[in-house]
């Protein structure tokens, strides 16, 4: 049987087992956590399964408890130590970024700075890797996307490289996030998080668009059914492109069906001038 400790920014450790047959139980504080049988082997074969549970631990808990099952044999209080490394990289500043519109802004360290717990004679260099992209906007380090997995350094920063932009206007405020880990090889963050508040356009349109007839029948369009606003204004000029294909579009009261409706204001919608 191997086991292989690997410890993340969190308390748990990861188990890798590997076991000819039989079946193993985790266990922490009297509780089973996980259970694996694997397949006796054929005759004259060996088979090795490979299995991956995890345990969580806390600080009050030093150890970890085992049960192992073996055939009809089991060995049991079997423990190891676990020695969680602390987190020595943290953040000096954190600060939210502003941003207004799809133009690409830039972090500077004002928004992003790390330091050591312990500073030493020399300043390290930090790596921060990106471990989940913003979803409303993208980080471009000197023009260039960054994805998951991959990051940009300190001095990055500092040289006003990393840029963030927005993928769309929006009428109303949105926020957008990333996560990252910051490194300083052997040092390392916990698992951060950076808050970026995209203010709403005052000028980008809001459209209404709902309108139910009945077949055959006729409806008075209004300011319910359509409409285009946004903050700063409601004065739009509507131009059709392309009239309906199972009906009419035409000026309410006239005595001409025939000529066709090519443009209106929202004055009209609000006054009830379309049918």
């Amino acid at each position: 049987m191997e086991y292989l400790i690997i410890l993340d920014d969190f308390p748990h450790v990861v188990l890798c087992h590997s076991l000819l047959h039989g079946q193993h139980r985790i266990l922490h504080e009297k509780n089973t956590v996980a259970q694996q049988t694997s397949p006796a082997p054929l005759q004259g074969q060996v088979l090795h399964g490979v299995v991956s549970v995890v345990l969580w631990v806390s600080a009050q808990v030093p150890h970890a408890a085992l049960e192992v099952q073996v055939g009809q044999e089991i060995l049991s209080n079997l423990s190891f130590p676990v020695t969680i490394q602390r987190a020595t990289v943290w953040m000096l500043r954190l600060e939210p970024l502003h941003t207004q519109n799809t133009q690409q802004e830039t972090l500077t360290t004002a928004h992003l700075e790390a330091t050591l717990e312990e500073a030493g004679p020399s300043p390290p260099t930090f790596h921060y890797e990106v471990v989940q992209a913003p979803r409303k906007g993208n980080f471009q380090l000197q023009g260039t996307m960054l994805s998951d997995g991959q990051g940009f350094t300190q001095d990055d920063v500092q040289a006003a490289e990393v840029t963030y932009g927005a993928m769309a206007h929006a009428s109303v405020a949105v926020e957008d996030t990333f996560c990252f880990h910051v490194t300083a090889p052997p040092y390392f963050s916990p698992l951060c998080t950076f808050s970026i508040h995209i203010g709403g356009d005052p000028d980008m349109p809001v459209l209404t668009n709902v309108l139910v007839v009945p077949e055959g029948g006729g409806c008075v369009l209004s300011a319910d059914q359509l409409f285009v606003k946004s903050l700063n204004s409601a004065r739009y000029l509507y131009e059709v492109m392309e009239q309906p294909r199972h009906g009419r579009l035409t000026w309410r009261g006239t005595q001409d069906k025939i000529t066709m409706v090519t443009s209106f204001t929202n004055g009209d919608l609000m006054h009830g001038q379309l049918v």
